[in-house]
């Protein structure tokens, strides 16, 4: 069963682009568009993915407001 408001990788509905409160976030991995909440990837000042101090999982952060999904057209 597919929920049509939440948006992951890997859901087989393609590449989008996401919108939070009109600005576009690049590195959105979880999306849900009726709860307003988007989670991004963090990253260094030089562009790599910051991972928790022992090096075991990506360091994210949460963004809240009106959140905004449409597909990519690559």
């Amino acid at each position: 069963m597919m929920i049509e408001h939440i948006h992951v990788p890997g859901d087989g509905r393609g590449r989008r682009i996401v919108f939070v409160n009109g600005r576009q976030i690049p590195d959105v991995f979880y999306a849900d568009t009726q709860k307003g909440i988007a989670d991004q990837y963090r990253r260094d000042k030089w562009g790599e993915v910051r991972l928790h101090k022992h090096g075991k999982r990506p360091l994210s952060k949460r963004l809240k407001g009106r959140v905004e999904v449409f597909a990519d057209g690559h």
